[in-house]
């Protein structure tokens, strides 16, 4: 499951089982107060795809700058620059690269 305020909602119910009577009598209330109560336990960002789009574009826009300033310069760039472009670079790179997270590394040794 890969969604987090399923997992939240999942971990409600785990928690109190008096839920799971409630979804027995009312399940639309009860999947509406489970829904509302999870939203509240995940930060906005983290389901927002807007903010991580934004980020990208600003960093994506810091390395188009580096790289006009390198051309406007004529290729005497200073120090400064050319590290706000490849910090800039490598932050793109780590958002738009996929988490390790929950996957099995293949270099990991065998139990």
């Amino acid at each position: 499951m890969k969604d987090p305020i399923a997992k939240r909602m999942v971990e409600l119910v785990k928690q109190d089982p008096k839920r799971l009577d409630l979804a027995k009598h009312d399940p639309v209330e009860a999947i509406e107060k489970l829904l509302a109560e999870a939203k509240k336990d995940i930060p906005a960002y983290y389901a927002d795809e807007w903010f991580y789009r934004i980020i990208v574009i600003g960093l994506l826009a810091v390395v188009v700058l580096t790289i006009m300033s390198a051309v406007f310069l004529k290729g005497i760039v200073p120090d400064y620059i050319v590290s706000l472009g490849s910090t800039a670079i490598g932050a793109v790179a780590g958002m738009l690269v996929p988490s390790p997270a929950g996957q099995k590394s293949r270099y990991a040794p065998p139990l």
